[in-house]
């Protein structure tokens, strides 16, 4: 068997097995555009590594030269878990605040401008004052890239100033509300527990909700008197814990909620 380039034998292989070079075999100088075999540095030369950009706060994105796409991943921010606010003899659980949502577009580089503003906005604390709310904690912020992707944040999760009541939990940021290829709704709170003496007692505070990108807060449980405030949110986005109290007068704050972010993928040309 002979090769033939160009009307010359360079190399052949023989019925027992043996190949060799007839004559000298050279490479065209870009492979891409030859019948030939690329060299391993030919091949390294042509590899094309994205970039990663994490915002974990407000910020500028700048388009770097030669961008073909970027993938854009946002997490709204998480909220806060449900504060308590009781008197003497009581004991109660306040519900765990809501993650924020995710959402995620792949976008060509002459959709995207020379900058754009990204922004994080701040997570919910948890409720830490009494009145007519009680003690709900506070909305998870929006994570934005530009208009281009959109993620809200968490519902705070409700709180309490009454005697053995099941709270609520607050709500996930809502994947409709927001922008991109891909939406995902948050993770929701979970409600808030008290039982009394009689029934065996002990308080367990909702856990925050966890979401694409954050897990679970961890939970506040009560068998004795005291209190115990809510868990914090879990990065990215998570939802607060709500706080717990048993038999005891005294305010009690749920969790903050975690701040959410926003993930660019650049992939050059």
């Amino acid at each position: 068997l002979d090769l033939l380039v160009g009307g010359s034998s360079k190399f052949y292989v023989t019925k027992a097995g043996a190949m060799g070079l007839t004559s000298t075999l050279t490479l065209a100088a870009d492979p891409a555009a030859a019948l030939e075999a690329a060299t391993k540095q030919y091949v390294d030369g042509r590899i094309r590594v994205p970039t990663v950009e994490i915002f974990a706060a407000s910020g500028t994105w700048t388009k770097a030269s030669g961008l073909l796409y970027s993938r854009i991943i946002a997490n709204g921010s998480g909220a806060g878990g449900g504060g308590v606010d009781l008197g003497s003899g009581s004991l109660s659980a306040a519900g765990g605040g809501g993650s924020g949502a995710y959402s995620e577009s792949i976008i060509a580089a002459a959709t995207l401008g020379a900058t754009e503003t990204v922004t994080i906005a701040a997570a919910g604390v948890g409720g830490v004052t009494g009145g007519a709310d009680g003690q709900t904690g506070v909305a998870g912020g929006t994570a934005s890239f530009g208009t281009h992707v959109v993620a809200l944040g968490g519902s705070g999760g409700t709180g309490t100033t009454s005697n053995l009541v099941i709270c609520d939990g607050g709500l996930g940021g809502l994947a409709s509300g927001g922008t991109g290829t891909i939406k995902i709704s948050g993770d929701d709170g979970m409600p808030g527990f008290a039982s009394d003496v009689t029934r065996g007692s002990g308080e367990i505070g909702g856990a925050g909700g966890g979401g694409k990108l954050g897990a679970r807060s961890n939970t506040p449980i009560l068998a004795a008197s005291g209190t115990q405030v809510g868990g914090a949110g879990k990065l990215y986005g998570g939802g607060g814990g709500g706080a717990a109290a048993f038999t005891n007068a005294s305010t009690v704050a749920g969790g903050a909620g975690a701040l959410g972010v926003v993930i660019v993928e650049n992939f050059p040309a």
